[in-house]
């Protein structure tokens, strides 16, 4: 069962950079926000041991938004190119960022024959760090 789930997760990564090369052709920001600046405090607060932030990408991404590379140590985020507005607010920004940075802390595994992205410690860590924007994100 566990070569079996490797090999799925293995697929649908392959699937997702066959995709990555058609469909995330990055755009330029045109949020009014200054994202790096709103990720480096993230950083400082939340994951001093990062040392690089990683850059930041808008494009047509199957999910809300995902990091990708995390293994490798140059991880990149990608947001779905509707967060592309003036209009989204910085609590949005902030807790997706907070959410996708986790990843890097928190990585996906298998628990009784289940792959888990999000496991049950991620969502509690989650919940601490973002307790204050995840609300207010989740209703906008």
């Amino acid at each position: 069962m566990k070569v079996r789930l490797q090999t799925v997760n293995r697929k649908r990564w392959k699937q997702r950079q066959a995709l990555s090369a058609r469909l995330l052709q990055p755009l330029l920001p045109l949020c009014s926000r200054e994202l790096d600046a709103l990720l480096s405090q993230i950083l400082t607060a939340y994951f001093p041991e990062q040392t690089v932030a990683p850059p930041i990408y808008f494009g047509r991404t199957a999910t809300l938004a995902y990091i990708e590379d995390v293994a490798s140590g140059r991880c990149a985020i990608w947001m779905h190119y509707a967060l592309n507005d003036p209009a989204t607010p910085d609590y949005v920004f902030a807790h997706v960022l907070k959410h996708e940075l986790l990843h890097t802390r928190i990585r996906p595994r298998e628990e009784n024959g289940v792959w888990l992205d999000h496991p049950r410690e991620f969502w509690e860590e989650e919940r601490r760090i973002s307790e204050d924007d995840r609300g207010r994100a989740c209703k906008w």
